[in-house]
Formats: C-alpha cells, sequence, structure tokens
C-alpha cells in the first residue's frame, strides 16, 4: 500500500511539474519586429519626490521653529515658562503655564485647508487667518483625562498649529481651553513666522 502511495505521489509531482514548465514557457508565435524605445522627454505630472502628499512648494524645510524662533523674554513674560521650552518631535515646541500645557508645531507639508477639521471656527488673529477648534472635546467621558484645542495659522509655508492641553484631574484651578488658547495665540502671534 505504501508503495502505490509513493508511486501516486510521484505521478502528481511529475505532472504539476509538466504543467509549470508548460505555463512559464508557453509554445506560440513569437513577435518577429524590434522594440524602440523612444523618450518623448515630458515631464510626468504631479510627480513628488517626498512620501507627504500633496507637498506644498517651499524652499525652506525649516521655516519656523518655535523653540529657536521664540525667544525666552517672551514665554517668560506671558507665563508659558513653568518648566523651560522643551523641544519635541519635528518642529513642535512645548510650553509649561504650570495647570496647562502648550504645544506649537509648523508643518511644512500640510496646507491649512487639510488641517481644519469639519467643526473650525475661522478666524483674524492679528491679522492672519486661523481657525479654532477643539481637538478632544470634554464629554461625560473623556474629561476625566485630558481637554486639548488648537488654533491653526495659514502660513505662505503651510501650517503653524497651536494646541493647549490640560488634564482637569491635575489642574489647580479649571482653564477655559479655547479661550486661554485664544489669548496665547494672540500673545505669541507677533513672534510667529508666516
Amino acid at each position: 500500500m505504501a508503495a502505490k502511495l509513493r508511486v501516486l505521489a510521484a505521478l502528481c509531482a511529475l505532472v504539476a511539474a509538466v504543467i509549470v514548465v508548460w505555463q512559464t514557457n508557453p509554445s506560440g508565435p513569437v513577435a518577429g519586429g524590434s522594440v524602440e524605445l523612444r523618450s518623448t522627454a515630458a515631464p510626468l505630472p504631479d510627480v513628488s519626490t517626498t512620501i507627504k502628499w500633496p507637498v506644498v512648494a517651499t524652499v525652506d524645510p525649516d521655516p519656523f521653529d518655535p523653540c529657536r524662533d521664540i525667544s525666552l523674554d517672551v514665554v517668560q513674560r506671558i507665563g508659558l515658562a513653568f518648566t523651560p521650552p522643551t523641544p519635541e518631535e519635528g518642529l513642535r515646541c512645548k510650553y509649561d503655564a504650570g495647570n496647562y500645557q502648550v504645544t506649537v508645531e509648523s508643518f511644512v507639508w500640510r496646507t491649512y485647508e487639510e488641517t481644519l477639521p469639519l467643526d473650525a471656527v475661522e478666524l483674524d488673529i492679528d491679522g492672519h487667518r486661523a481657525a479654532q477648534f477643539w481637538i478632544m472635546k470634554p464629554t461625560d467621558w473623556n474629561d476625566r483625562w485630558w481637554i486639548t484645542c488648537g488654533i491653526a495659522f495659514k502660513t505662505s509655508y503651510g501650517v503653524i498649529q497651536q494646541v493647549m492641553f490640560y488634564s482637569p484631574i491635575y489642574a489647580a484651578d479649571d482653564v477655559d481651553c479655547l479661550q486661554t488658547n485664544l489669548q496665547r495665540a494672540r500673545e505669541l502671534s507677533p513672534y510667529y513666522i508666516y
């Protein structure tokens, strides 16, 4: 019985090998003409050399770094230097006011329109187009941990995004996220590079 199974397995393997060879080398008419490769030298439309899409045309990949471009005197004067400003990933800088934190970040790969959520409210801050929005709205299920809101500024190179966040559990005083973030935006906006 075992010998018959071996013969059957060998026969199946032989049939499978014949089918594979036949599929990879089909016998049929072969084109006899030569192939000419020509170039039109026309550029391909909408080509990008980055994984971020769409690309905002810019020459400076580092147009504004908040930790570098906003002086410590300014940050101390408006009360955002409870701890020293901390550079984070990318062009983001974190400021600490004790009760809450503010991050300021510039994006060169994202447009203003792409940044805004559907419920954003557009406004003018010191003559600059901006929009205010909730990132994590204070609701019954999430207000125990973090409340987060943001402001996005339209710039020539992309977006400056200012985000304020705090924990109602650890904050000594309750903070009005939208109003406080708007106040900080008005104080910091003269130092932003648009």
